[in-house]
């Protein structure tokens, strides 16, 4: 009933794997070869009427109509060679599909000399290196906003262009057909004409260790859904132990799980040993035939990274962030830069990002800006009170000063990485209002001090207009006038104007 978190990898299965790629490679030369293109695409072709239409698509429309002329003037010339070529008595192929398969053999051949695909001889893995990520390999509809809509790739194909595509791949599958099993044969004739096999793949199987794996975890999914968490994480602990059970499947249910149940262990912990045992650093060699899912969208690789490390950086983060609330009354304690839990995140993703091979995802480069903003509203929240506790006075101010600038500039630096690595949307004006607001509290308990004592030394003053030798008339107020009289008193200002007023006297 649930997905079994087991990868089969008996000769039947490596077997439809192979029969299947190898259809969808054929299908898609062949299609490229129709549609004139020189490269594939990352992007799957999109049906027409699948999104929101674009206006943006009419700029193409003159291309596609050249191409199909182009086409259709290709077949008249092909239908007029076979019909001379049967006048004057020539051997000819009878069908054009014939014509077609030679010309496509000839391609192949001249591919093969070349040694375009010497080193993807195994369709799998040929398939799959089209796809950088797996997020590529669906497709992307951005209708939500109209900025950043974008047109459809899509191509239109009548069903007779179909079924000439479709002819040929077909017709080079009967040879890899004829020693498959009767059973892999109709799964591939039902797959082929776009049907689901009602059988999965676990539920023929007989043998015991894998139906004890399916019924444990139907029993999981089942007691998770009730919030039976004692139940359900005896079932987990049993089921990670069987082998050839893949934890990398069942850790999202395992997190749940261990956050909901008492007395035990967090998942927090659970996902950094998941960090720690699948990491991304581990070498992926090309040479060795994977028969189970391909290592990276698991495991994660240099661009790609896994879920479960995401989950974790997120969890740590969050985690942080809870234990440096203001109840925690971080002022009075002293704040230790080296052993706390903020630091330890920083120091762990500077490792994934900094050592090679280098983490190019952008999602954890904003992570890792997130680090040093909450670092750096940390360390500037001691300014806040300072005047009240008197603690951070003279060298040791400046220090901590400092060190808020600099993580300051780790988050500006992080966030312009994130924003050229590309397909992370980043609140950019959010951060740099909290940037600013973290950079007026070192100063602006000074700056409040400065400006009450202006004002209270003007209070006394009544000089609200002031006329000057043009006749215009200005309102003033106590930030317009001379700071130099700020610290003089009442009866030093009258002294200096009378001093002024004998020097004007003797000129």
């Amino acid at each position: 009933m649930f997905e079994v978190p087991i990868t089969l990898t008996n000769r039947k299965f490596a077997q439809r794997r192979k029969l299947k790629y190898q259809y969808i490679n054929y299908i898609s030369r062949r299609f490229d070869r129709i549609s004139k293109k020189s490269t594939t695409t990352d992007s799957l072709p999109t049906p027409e009427n699948s999104a929101a239409e674009n206006n943006d698509e009419e700029e193409g429309q003159n291309s596609e109509v050249g191409a199909y002329r182009r086409s259709v003037l290709q077949q008249k010339k092909r239908r007029r060679e076979r019909h001379w070529r049967s006048v004057v008595g020539e051997i000819y192929s009878t069908t054009e599909s014939e014509t077609d398969s030679q010309e496509e053999e000839a391609e192949e051949g001249g591919e093969h000399d070349t040694g375009i695909d010497k080193e993807d001889s195994d369709e799998e893995r040929k398939f799959w290196k089209k796809y950088e990520k797996p997020e590529k390999s669906f497709e992307i509809w951005r209708t939500v906003s109209s900025q950043n809509k974008q047109p459809i790739n899509k191509q239109k194909m009548t069903y007779h262009n179909f079924k000439k595509i479709e002819k040929i791949p077909l017709r080079k599958m009967e040879i890899p057909l004829l020693h498959c099993t009767k059973e892999n044969k109709l799964y591939f004739q039902s797959i082929s004409r776009g049907l689901e096999p009602l059988k999965t793949s676990t539920s023929e199987v007989r043998n015991y260790r894998t139906r004890h794996i399916v019924t444990l975890t139907d029993l999981l999914h089942l007691n998770v859904s009730r919030h039976n968490w004692s139940l359900a994480y005896k079932i987990f602990a049993t089921l990670i132990r069987i082998p050839g059970v893949q934890i990398k499947s069942l850790w999202g249910i395992g997190v749940e799980i261990l956050d909901n149940l008492s007395n035990s262990s967090s998942g927090l912990d659970f996902l950094q040993w998941m960090c720690q045992i699948y990491s991304s650093k581990s070498r992926f060699v090309q040479n060795i035939n994977y028969r189970s899912i391909v290592p990276p969208f698991q495991t994660g690789s240099r661009t790609h990274t896994a879920k479960f490390a995401i989950t974790y950086l997120w969890s740590s983060l969050i985690n942080c962030q809870k234990s440096m609330e203001p109840s925690s009354n971080i002022i009075d304690k002293p704040f230790d830069t080296e052993n706390d839990l903020l630091q330890e995140l920083i120091d762990k993703i500077s490792e994934w990002v900094l050592t090679p091979p280098f983490m190019e995802d952008a999602e954890v480069w904003f992570i890792y800006a997130s680090c040093h903003l909450l670092k750096a509203d940390t360390l500037s929240r001691q300014f806040v009170n300072d005047n009240k506790n008197n603690d951070l006075i003279g060298l040791d101010r400046d220090i901590k000063i400092n060190q808020v600038i600099k993580h300051i500039h780790y988050v500006r630096t992080f966030l312009k990485i994130c924003l050229d690595k590309g397909g992370f949307a980043v609140p950019s004006r959010l951060i740099e209002n909290q940037l600013k607001s973290f950079e007026s509290r070192l100063y602006g308990e000074a700056q409040d001090i400065q400006e009450r004592d202006v004002a209270n030394v003007y209070d006394s003053i009544d000089n609200s207009s002031v006329e000057n030798s043009f006749g215009d008339v200005y309102e003033t107020n106590a930030e317009f006038l001379d700071t130099q009289l700020m610290d003089l008193s009442p009866e030093d200002n009258g002294l200096d104007e009378m001093h002024y007023s004998d020097e004007d006297s003797s000129e």
